[in-house]
């Protein structure tokens, strides 16, 4: 077991004194290897890395309700809902490419996409809020 007052020096070893690290006595750096680089690893994007559109909603909902807020839960149902209906409209509007034999997805194949997978209310309102928001980027440059 240590003895009280163990924690300082004793007086053989002398005090500890920091030294300049110009005047320290170390190997020449010519004699020192030099330490291994280790190459950076590229991450993969797990489950729980994936990019998700959970930073807007809360931006969204500020708008329309500003005292509300949102639990992890219903970020997460809402994530899930989002990500599904993008994927099920841009497997639409890359169907609707294929078949016409093109090569590049354009705005109106999105808009058709939208056609088939909305009910025509949101389609209309979503249509609306994309001309919308496109006319402000194009304004914007």
């Amino acid at each position: 077991m240590a003895e009280p007052g163990s924690g300082s020096p004793s007086p053989a070893e002398g005090p500890l004194v920091c030294q300049d690290p110009e005047k320290a006595s170390s190997p020449d750096r010519k004699q020192r290897k030099p330490r291994p680089r280790h190459r950076r690893r590229r991450r993969r994007l797990g489950t729980s890395q994936q990019p998700t559109f959970a930073i807007y909603f809360p931006k969204l909902l500020k708008e329309i309700h500003a005292g509300l807020s949102l639990s992890k839960e219903a970020k997460a149902v809402l994530d899930c809902f989002v990500r599904d209906l993008f994927e099920r409209i841009a497997d639409e509007a890359a169907s609707l490419v294929r078949n016409k034999r093109g090569s590049t997805l354009t705005y109106t194949d999105i808009q058709s996409g939208m056609r088939l997978v909305l009910p025509t209310q949101l389609y209309t309102y979503a249509d609306s809020q994309a001309n919308k928001a496109l006319v402000k980027f194009i304004s914007s440059k």
